[in-house]
């Protein structure tokens, strides 16, 4: 590599590709790209459709000179900042591979923390459920060293929390639309403008699986809010075959990226995607008419936008500058998903017996607060990360009850 500036050629063959490999992380390393080396490697994999294995076996090989320009492309687009992910298309959670798009947030290793509190929480409650299991994560997760996903620091904290405070069994009937939306199981609108509501105050009907009916067997209905890519509710749907799981989104686009991970993991047809803001598409009632308002929710998890909206400025330039602020603001303190899910919960069916959220750093004491008030549930988790921050929030209530005493 010469030392022309970044907008200068970047390499002169011949090279081999541990010289592009090289050069590409010295590059980096000028641009102010943490872990250049790593990056690197992994878009040089990426490039090449090879794993770290045969890398290294062919790393004297000669560097294929009709490939530079794009390995050129590729470099610039990570050296502006954009994260890795969205260029490789991809990243893995919970041991399976997940599209990502700059339309949704990119999946983080804590949140798998999320999926397994609610897997423990909810097998407790329906252990008749858990009896066929998806394939663990473990099963399919790649050596550490060869997943194509942004490197997460030494640290495995939260690029999120980097700008917060840094300034001073149940039946169809009911669910309106489904006949609808069934038969082929392929969703039922496309578009590449996200609407506020998808043209109707109760939502819409995404796609339904031809085979979201279920078992048969006693199983949680699990709503995941504010899916994005699909990362939960696809991962609960295929660790848990039995239960039902619904993802919804405002965004149709980002239900598409869920709907495509879906599909290409294998439980698009045991699932229901629906577009609506928060809960709308599952409330009652004349003033909203969800489309899926006789669906009752057993299990609902989310991991909503949570960054106070004047610390969204300083967060890292990967999250600020890329990722889409619909799936980042959460209002003047964060707490506006919270407490707009909180307040529609009295809409659905019937009351969660277990409500799972993810949130930001120092948030933990004030969602338990707010979950705690309602007087639902009859026991308040909180999961820390592998940070030690308190990521996670869970209420649970242990009876099949509508109501209990206040806590």
């Amino acid at each position: 590599m010469n030392n022309e500036s970044t907008r200068g050629k970047l390499f002169e063959p011949p090279l081999s590709i541990r010289e592009a490999c090289m050069q590409a992380s010295s590059f980096l390393e000028r641009e102010r790209v943490t872990e250049p080396r790593e990056h690197a490697e992994l878009l040089l994999m990426h490039l090449l459709g090879s794993e770290r294995a045969a890398l290294l076996r062919d790393w004297n090989e000669p560097f294929p000179a009709e490939r530079l320009a794009e390995w050129e492309r590729l470099l610039r687009r990570k050296a502006a900042g954009e994260p890795l992910q969205y260029i490789v298309g991809e990243q893995w959670f919970y041991g399976r591979p997940f599209k990502v798009t700059p339309a949704v947030l990119i999946p983080r290793p804590e949140t798998e923390l999320l999926v397994e509190a609610v897997l423990e929480e909810a097998d407790a409650l329906w252990p008749e459920a858990a009896l066929a299991t998806g394939m663990g994560a473990e099963a399919l997760r790649p050596e550490a060293g060869a997943r194509l996903g942004e490197p997460q620091g030494e640290s495995g904290s939260d690029p999120l929390d980097a700008g917060m405070n840094a300034a001073p069994g149940h039946s169809e009937e009911g669910l309106p639309g489904a006949a609808e939306a069934a038969g082929s199981g392929e969703r039922t609108i496309a578009s590449s403008t996200p609407r506020p509501e998808g043209g109707v105050a109760g939502g819409r009907i995404f796609r339904r699986g031809a085979s979201f009916a279920g078992t048969g067997a006693e199983a949680p209905v699990v709503l995941d809010v504010g899916t994005g890519s699909g990362a939960i509710a696809v991962t609960l749907a295929a660790e848990r075959p039995r239960w039902r799981v619904c993802a919804t989104d405002i965004s149709p686009d980002a239900l598409d990226i869920a709907c495509r991970n879906a599909s290409g993991l294998g439980t698009a047809e045991r699932m229901l995607f629906t577009q609506g803001d928060l809960l709308k598409p599952y409330l009652n009632g004349e003033q909203f008419g969800g489309i899926a308002a006789g669906l009752a929710v057993d299990v609902l998890v989310s991991n909503p936008p949570y960054i106070p909206e004047g610390d969204i400025p300083h967060l890292q330039r990967e999250v600020r500058d890329y990722e889409p602020r619909l799936a980042l603001d959460g209002g003047a303190d964060g707490l506006d998903p919270y407490r707009r899910m909180l307040d529609q919960l009295d809409g659905l069916a019937r009351i969660p017996r277990i409500v799972a959220f993810e949130l930001g750093i120092y948030q933990a004491g004030e969602v338990a607060a707010l979950l705690k008030s309602r007087g639902h549930w009859d026991r308040i988790r909180i999961v820390s990360d592998y940070g030690g921050i308190e990521r996670h929030v869970l209420a649970i209530r242990s009876q099949n009850e509508t109501n209990l005493a206040k806590i």
